[in-house]
């Protein structure tokens, strides 16, 4: 297997000797995958309401489903799209992590204990770190429209211009504090109203997009 600490581009300054980059070994990391639920999104944008997307799924029983407002956790994690295969249900884009997962749930308050490792309780910061990654809806649905293959992972700083420092790729990983988030009050700024569910951490991120390289991203800097 390759050192991780090589064949990576970095972007950003960090104090560490080298990338911390992972690579993409096994086909589904952890026992659990969290998602956002289309068909709820659909339901909500049709009806005006603002009922709970995010999802996780034990993949021991894959077709339950338990639905959160948020999710907390700290453990490396991966963030992949496959656009002509899903694991469940039409689902193609998910996050795997081995982390024990906590969750924010309506009307709940307080923790309460759904399985082992998993959590009920209240997420409270408006903003979790530098980055910001979600499904870009406007090209998944031009892929599917039109027959195309580009890119749907956008990874977006919190820190600048949402609406305009935005990379796609194909995979994501990082290992550190992540938090899912469903906000439909506030969505993303340049998303057209439609980035309501995404994924915040403040992480270095090991970004693979189209090009023979992965980028690994401390922090938003502007190349050349």
């Amino acid at each position: 297997m390759p050192s991780i600490h090589t064949h990576y581009r970095v972007i950003g300054d960090h104090p560490a000797a080298g990338p911390l980059a992972g690579l993409m070994t096994q086909p589904i990391r952890g026992d659990q995958i969290i998602h956002v639920d289309i068909a709820t999104i659909l339901s909500n944008r049709e009806k005006r309401h603002h009922s709970p997307v995010v999802a996780i799924r034990d993949l021991a029983a894959i077709d339950e489903a338990t639905i959160a407002r948020g999710l907390y956790w700290n453990a490396p994690s991966r963030f992949v799209h496959h656009e002509f295969s899903s694991v469940c249900r039409g689902v193609q884009n998910w996050i795997e992590t081995d982390g024990s997962l906590r969750c924010s749930m309506d009307g709940q308050p307080d923790h309460i204990v759904l399985g082992p490792g998993l959590e009920v309780g209240p997420l409270v910061q408006p903003i979790f770190g530098r980055f910001v990654i979600h499904v870009a809806a406007p090209v998944l649905i031009r892929n599917r429209q039109e027959g195309r293959r580009d890119p749907v992972i956008a990874v977006r700083s919190a820190e600048t211009n949402w609406a305009e420092d935005v990379i796609f790729c194909r995979r994501v990983e990082w290992n550190g504090p992540s938090r899912m988030v469903h906000r439909p009050p506030t969505p993303i700024p340049g998303t057209n109203g439609r980035g309501v569910a995404f994924v915040e951490t403040d992480s270095p991120l090991t970004l693979y997009t189209d090009d023979a390289e992965p980028i690994v991203l401390y922090n938003w800097e502007k190349t050349s």
